[in-house]
């Protein structure tokens, strides 16, 4: 594979990373539900408590995509704010707002209607208003509505960082140097604040306000053309070295050293970002389909999830038995499911809108 940093739009083995980190939100959220719903549940695995780091991994893939396309419009003097932000609306809106509409329908409407207990701790009107502002961080934080709309707190948090990320890039992305010094400055204040304010990083903590995660994205980013140029001499030593702790971090506890809760994130980020420089560098592209579908259909799954979830476990709640095996078929059925079901939405629903998208 010839890489031009300068015509790069799309890396096909970043879609294979955004499918597991989709997977692992799906196993993390199957067994708190089961536990909650009384079914049976097995989540003595790492791997099962991943779906945190998993969206720590996601906001610092965000943070490399919107910088490094960001970076080549400004070169090529193509950036516009209305084209940033109608990609965007294009891509997150339809499937929120589907999604959003569908889990109010589900705990203010439905559940009453059939009589199964759930107590919406917001008043209809609040929900709407922060799920309709893309404040369903702070809807998640204050009120803990049901999962369906809990999921959406990231969404609602990568919103928040558009609105800010093109005044950066008017501001300061036209000069290289001072592009890069804003960043670093920006996480390092950002990092003092969490560490001599311990309350402004517990307010982060409760909102999902996880901004530094999107500047190491962003300064991934800026590595990305060095990366380029090393690929020849290190060969794969990036990406195995990225793969070990990707394979640390979500597989086992080894790395889990530490409850300092900004301290682990930086550690996943700095992962993540390896990961990412790795895969989007390394000279051959996965072939295996259904890996790059479910890339491409990530956003689907992570937003569906719980839907598929919260109906298997229905389900499953009215059949007689509790054998173990209720475990192996719930997360079985819920992974199938879910990607089923935003496959569909992708080729019927989604791709309406992305075809509207004008680069």
């Amino acid at each position: 594979m010839s890489l031009k940093p300068s015509a790069i739009r799309y890396f096909p083995n970043l879609d294979v990373l955004r499918f597991f980190l989709a997977f692992f939100v799906v196993l993390f959220h199957v067994p708190e539900i089961s536990k909650n719903a009384g079914l049976p549940f097995y989540r003595d695995l790492p791997v099962f408590h991943r779906g945190a780091e998993a969206v720590y991994w996601f906001f610092v893939l965000s943070g490399f995509l919107l910088s490094l396309l960001a970076s080549k419009e400004v070169a090529g003097g193509r950036f516009h704010i209305l084209r940033f932000f109608m990609r965007r609306v294009l891509r997150i809106w339809p499937l929120y707002f589907l999604v959003s509409l569908f889990g109010l329908i589900f705990y203010y409407f439905l559940l009453p209607q059939l009589s199964i207990p759930f107590e919406n701790h917001a008043d209809l009107g609040t929900a709407i208003l922060l799920q309709l502002f893309f404040l369903s961080n702070l809807l998640h934080a204050w009120y803990d509505p049901g999962g369906i709309l809990t999921i959406t707190w990231s969404v609602s948090v990568e919103e928040q960082f558009y609105v800010f990320f093109p005044w950066l890039v008017y501001g300061v992305y036209a000069i290289v140097w001072l592009k890069r010094l804003v960043m670093v400055l920006l996480l390092l204040i950002i990092g003092c604040l969490y560490c001599f304010f311990p309350s402004i990083a517990s307010v982060a903590q409760e909102l999902g306000l996880y901004i530094e995660l999107f500047l190491i994205g962003m300064i991934a980013a800026e590595l990305f053309h060095v990366v380029v140029k090393w690929r020849e001499r290190y060969k794969n030593g990036l990406l195995l070295l990225a793969l070990l702790l990707f394979g640390l971090l979500f597989f086992t506890d080894w790395l889990l050293i530490t409850d300092h809760l900004l301290l682990w994130r930086l550690v996943n980020g700095a992962a993540a970002a390896m990961m990412i420089l790795a895969l989007a560098t390394v000279s051959k592209s996965c072939k295996i389909q259904w890996l790059i579908l479910g890339g491409k259909i990530s956003y689907g799954i992570y937003m569906y999830h719980m839907i598929i979830i919260t109906g298997l476990v229905f389900v499953f709640q009215q059949l007689p038995f509790r054998g173990p095996f209720v475990i192996l078929w719930l997360n079985l059925l819920s992974i199938l499911c879910t990607y089923l079901l935003a496959w569909g939405s992708f080729g019927f629903f989604e791709t309406r809108f992305l075809k509207m998208k004008k680069y």
